[in-house]
């Protein structure tokens, strides 16, 4: 609607496109000079706006808004013309704006934001102080909510003043916004305030899970997993009903990521029956492949007929026989789940999924089509390439996602899973190529630092920059077990399997898998302790016996 009405006036705003953007008090061009009542109209100055921005000429814009909003008593237009002054970047005219906002909205939280966001760019700590307690004044709480974005991107300055704010006493007692306030100081970098925030946010709400939570997750990350489970441990014995049951999850999956199974099952059973600390109970079982613990779990819910009667319920009792890789029985599990529950969709994408496995591709897709209007084009994409991957079909697989490329060619999600599939195609360098571009994109990814450095170090010779791209990795994220995998191959490729060995060691306790398992077994066999590695390739063939990776190292060592 707006193109239409700038297009009906543009003889009469012809001449504004000549300006030039820097000029503070915009005049129209001499060759058709305004009237002098144009410059005193605001209609006028905000359609020049519009017009100005549809050009890309935000600074003119930002000019015709602020001479706008000054012109008329519209709070909506004086917020505008704050927004666009931001984005100029100008201070003059962001100054103009927010003094005419904050004289048409004295009550409202934006000019208060906006000021302490301006005072912030500007390092003036007084003036941001002023601001950000008047937001934290108001009693509702979109006060401190307004006052947490401000800081959000303030940098040293927002960091120094939260710490002043902190040592005052003058944030917030809602658990909420403590908990907020604590994730806030360590986004802007400071673990050992954000820390002290959470510790003071518990013992002010010990009755609140989320400050159980949070702290104990700040724990974590900064290495301390005894005093996070600890912590955990006491706030089940502290909290009952819903608040111990998450506390409870929590710590499951946590001890779960450090391959402590066994554990994790016995938090979960004195946890109780309720589907969330069944389906955790299952990820637990999924995540510690092993079929025993699997198989009794299966058996354990299929006897309970309030769980068979629930659409969720069938879809978990699904993956448990797909886990069991008793597909007849899971397809039937995963065609009970009606069409009107929020589990069919994924009930729908595992049938289509473990049809594909079977080679029954036309079923496959056939299922895939009944949810395809659910689905965005980027997702069915990734979902059509996988099922044709599942069916051994990778060229298929291949077209498909290049078709996809033509619109959606640097979505990260795309390229990796292009590039995974190119790799196993054997081409290998175009592989590299496509990971490359995933760096280039974002070169603190995690994720794409580990799969460009995994592929070199497996495929290629470029071992010392293979080396690089997986410490880089594995320094954001060191309990990821594909990371701690990838280490451990990078230095058994250098040449230093003793070094190897306790990070493949590490990577299979923590996620038990059929290619870590092939890694584990060869370094072992390559360090003299052959039956070790026989019994750790027999757990990964029981994983997944069809593994290309664990089928080809015991073809090389066992001739099998």
């Amino acid at each position: 609607m707006r193109r239409l009405i700038i297009l009906a006036l543009g003889l009469m705003l012809v001449a504004c496109a000549g300006t030039r953007p820097s000029e503070p008090d915009r005049k129209l061009s001499a060759s058709a000079p305004a009237a002098a009542s144009d410059e005193d109209d605001p209609l006028f100055n905000a359609v020049a706006a519009e017009f100005a921005l549809e050009q890309g000429d935000v600074a003119g814009a930002a000019s015709y808004l602020v001479r706008a909003a000054e012109l008329q008593a519209d709070p909506a237009l004086a917020e505008r013309a704050t927004q666009i002054a931001f984005l100029a970047g100008d201070p003059s005219l962001i100054r103009r704006a927010l003094a005419r906002w904050s004289v048409l909205a004295p009550d409202a939280i934006g000019p208060r934001h906006a000021q302490a966001v301006l005072a912030l760019r500007a390092g003036d700590l007084p003036a941001a102080r002023e601001a950000i307690e008047r937001l934290l004044a108001d009693p509702n709480a979109q006060g401190w909510v307004a006052a947490v974005q401000a800081l959000a991107h303030g940098g040293e300055p927002a960091l120094t003043l939260l710490a002043q704010l902190s040592s005052a006493n003058r944030l917030p007692e809602d658990p909420t916004a403590c908990v907020v306030f604590s994730q806030l100081a360590e986004r802007l970098g400071d673990l050992g305030l954000a820390l002290e925030l959470a510790a003071r946010a518990r013992a002010s709400h010990p009755q609140e899970a989320q400050t159980w939570l949070w702290e104990a997750e700040l724990r974590r990350r900064r290495g301390d997993f005894e005093g996070a489970v600890g912590l955990l441990e006491e706030g089940i014995r502290s909290l009952s009903g819903d608040g111990g049951e998450s506390l409870s999850l929590a710590l499951a999956g946590m001890l779960a990521e450090r391959g402590k199974f066994a554990e994790a099952e016995r938090v979960l059973l004195a946890a109780g029956e309720s589907l969330q600390v069944i389906r955790m109970r299952a990820a637990v079982a999924a995540r510690a492949a092993d079929p025993v613990q699997t198989g009794r779990l299966y058996e354990e819910l299929r006897a309970r007929p309030d769980l068979e009667r629930t659409d969720e319920g069938r879809l978990l009792l699904g993956q448990l026989a797909e886990l069991l890789r008793r597909s007849e029985e899971a397809l039937q599990w995963y065609r009970s789940v009606s069409r009107e529950s929020e589990s069919w969709a994924e009930a729908r994408r595992r049938s289509a999924l473990l049809l594909a496995t079977q080679g029954r591709v036309a079923e496959a897709l056939k299922a895939m089509e009944e949810v395809e209007t659910e689905e965005e084009a980027l997702d069915r994409a990734l979902f059509e390439s996988e099922i044709l991957q599942r069916a051994g079909r990778h060229d298929d697989a291949l077209a498909v996602l290049e078709r996809a490329a033509t619109e959606f060619a640097d979505e990260p999600r795309l390229l990796y899973s292009k590039g995974l599939l190119l790799e196993r195609l054997d081409r290998v360098d175009e592989a590299i190529a496509v990971f490359r571009r995933l760096v280039e994109l974002d070169p603190e990814d995690p994720s794409a630092l580990n799969a460009l450095g995994y592929t070199l170090a497996d495929r290629t010779d470029r071992l010392d920059e293979a080396y690089q791209l997986i410490e880089r990795a594995l320094a954001a994220r060191p309990d990821e077990p594909a990371f701690i995998d990838s280490m451990g191959w990078v230095l058994f490729r250098k040449g230093r399997a003793i070094e190897a060995l306790p990070y493949l060691e590490r990577a299979f306790a923590l996620q038990p898998d059929a290619e870590v398992a092939a890694h584990l077994g060869e370094v072992l066999w390559v360090l003299g302790q052959q039956e070790r590695a026989r019994e750790v390739w027999q757990r990964g063939d029981a994983i997944d016996p069809e593994h290309r990776v664990l089928r080809a190292t015991i073809r090389r060592f066992l001739g099998e």
